[in-house]
């Protein structure tokens, strides 16, 4: 869901420092604020000037894939890791045993496969001189495909039981312990890449001939207004709402100090 944002218009050149800085607002509360009407404009000047959020480029919510009891939690919120780094694990003998099961099943549904080519007139050991017709109908009788099929599909679920991060970031939305059996399916974790962080905010229709790829901008934290970041515009989304805004996007140069969905001020200059 975009995020809309209050707009005002000032120019980069000089800021009007009599525009209030909005309230910070609760991580918990939804922001949607709507772009300040053209009427209620007081500043002569011409940057536009209002309130977004900052979003990770990209996140990945975790889950495992079976339901088993968790036997270990390697990290916690705010935690870095590496791409590939395992999070968390289930109880993972069951799997193994079923592997294992699996296994035998293969190798008997093979002897089988072998009799009944010997019945078909062929020799086992020399399988490339037996016709493809006997191959099917052997692997047919023995079930050997089927048998194959259960190995690999044990093999998978036993790669189910341990959780890793798909790229390198931070932890986030972490929801499990050990001890309890985990729901297959649900997210237990999220792994956010913050090596690039973006804006998101809205300005009014008016005010679109003012802003483009590569219009620059300033954004400011609520809980760190001393800390300014630049920012460049990378999306705009061609897509007018019903109150007359348009979705903007743009890219953070540093994200050191940011976290997803934190509430800036943010203030684009006209070029």
């Amino acid at each position: 869901m975009a995020i809309f944002v209050a707009a005002v218009i000032c120019s980069c050149g000089g800021r009007n420092s009599g525009n209030k800085v909005p309230n910070p607002v609760s991580p918990h509360e939804k922001i949607v604020s709507n772009p300040v009407a053209p009427d209620t404009v007081k500043n002569k000047e011409s940057n536009i000037v209002g309130t977004g959020k900052v979003r990770a480029q990209r996140y990945a919510d975790l889950s495992f894939g079976t339901a088993l009891p968790i036997t270990s939690v390697k990290v916690i919120d705010g935690q870095r890791v590496r791409a590939g780094q395992t999070l968390a694990s289930l109880d993972a003998e069951q799997m193994r045993l079923e592997v294992e099961k699996a296994k035998k099943r293969l190798e008997s549904a093979n002897l089988r496969k072998m009799d009944v080519v010997v019945s078909q007139g062929y020799d086992p050991e020399n399988l490339a001189e037996v016709p493809a017709g006997v191959i099917t109908l052997a692997e047919t009788k023995s079930e050997y495909s089927l048998a194959q099929l259960n190995l690999q599909e044990a093999q998978k679920n036993l790669k189910k039981v341990s959780i890793t991060a798909p790229f390198s970031g931070v932890v986030a939305n972490l929801d499990m312990e050990v001890g309890v059996i985990a729901t297959p399916g649900k997210p237990v974790c999220r792994v956010i890449d913050d090596s690039k962080m973006q804006v998101e905010f809205s300005i009014m229709e008016h005010d679109l001939a003012k802003v483009k790829q590569g219009t620059k901008l300033y954004a400011r934290p609520f809980a760190t207004p001393e800390k300014v970041y630049n920012g460049t515009v990378t999306q705009i989304n061609p897509i007018v709402s019903q109150n007359g805004s348009i979705t903007i996007r743009a890219e953070i140069t540093g994200s050191d100090g940011l976290y997803d969905g934190m509430n800036v001020n943010i203030e684009v200059c006209e070029d």
